[in-house]
């Protein structure tokens, strides 16, 4: 694992790195494969390197979201993914040119996971915010709310 890191990261890590790997690893319950695959997310994501803190961070989010193999992580990598595509679709319907916050991101994986709802039976429902001067996804939610009490799903 050491090797496959200093390969990553361009260097030879020293000592108490090593140690403090071993630490992340034992703390958080974690395989080499996952502390390799956060060093190469990073390498990815940034184009360089991080302190091993930075790693634990990565690990520790990981641990938080129930992401315990590199399976795990890529699977997580692609639902994000699809669902920014759809988070942007629903946004882009509404004229928003802005990235949805937590609380509206929270509302439509509510349309989605919950009602189930099909995307384009939400971009119907955001079809019925054109008449209104302010549309929001709170207007939206009210519209879906009421489709999904009326069982409406096509």
């Amino acid at each position: 694992m050491f090797n496959s890191i200093n390969k990553i990261v361009g260097r030879y890590l020293d000592p108490s790195e090593k140690m403090s790997i071993m630490d992340i690893m034992n703390k958080y319950n974690m395989s080499p494969d996952m502390i390799l695959c956060a060093y190469e997310y990073v390498k990815d994501k940034t184009g360089t390197s991080k302190p091993v803190k930075y790693i634990e961070g990565i690990i520790r989010n990981w641990y938080d979201s129930n992401l315990y193999t590199p399976k795990d992580v890529e699977e997580s990598f692609l639902v994000r993914s699809e669902r920014y595509i759809l988070y942007k679709t629903i946004f882009n319907e509404l004229g928003f040119s802005r990235q949805p916050s937590k609380s509206e991101k929270e509302l439509m994986d509510t349309w989605f996971d919950k009602f189930n709802m099909d995307i384009d039976l939400i971009i119907n429902a955001c079809s019925k915010s054109k008449n209104i001067s302010n549309p929001s996804i709170s207007y939206i939610n009210g519209i879906i709310k009421n489709w999904n009490e009326k069982n409406i799903k096509i």
